[in-house]
């Protein structure tokens, strides 16, 4: 467990500092990159905060929780993971003018489920793995 920890935060650090990726979906090294993969919506991208200081912050290309904290966790490192290993993740994206849905695979048995619904311009619930209510910062 310890290992794929360290694998996974590893990938996360690599992607964040890359910038010699192509338009295609494909590194210019021949690594993965998933930017056409993940797509959260207009409506939903920027950072929210729930009142316990929980913080959320949507990219064109990626869902990371706690971005400023000492362990963010991010989505599209979680799914480069299963890329780089030859597996599929089994990525499933759905979304509406209000609704924004994402789950993929956690573990061989399991899936990881996000799903965000807009409430208002400057509100959003969570009611799956991060439940709460966020304010856009």
């Amino acid at each position: 467990m310890m290992k794929k920890l360290i694998v996974l935060l590893s990938l996360v650090f690599m992607y964040s500092c890359s910038s010699d990726e192509s338009q295609d979906g494909m590194s210019i090294d021949g690594g993965y990159n998933i930017n056409a993969k993940i797509n959260p919506p207009q409506w939903i991208q920027g950072t929210w905060n729930d009142p316990k200081g929980k913080t959320i912050k949507f990219t064109k290309s990626d869902l990371i929780i706690d971005p400023d904290g000492d362990n963010p966790y991010s989505a599209k490192g979680e799914i480069s993971y299963y890329l780089i290993q030859d597996q599929d993740p089994e990525l499933v994206e759905t979304q509406t003018e209000n609704t924004y849905d994402l789950q993929f695979k956690e573990s061989a048995s399991s899936k990881k489920k996000f799903k965000f619904i807009k409430i208002s311009e400057t509100q959003i619930e969570s009611t799956a793995f991060i439940k709460g209510i966020y304010t856009k910062k």
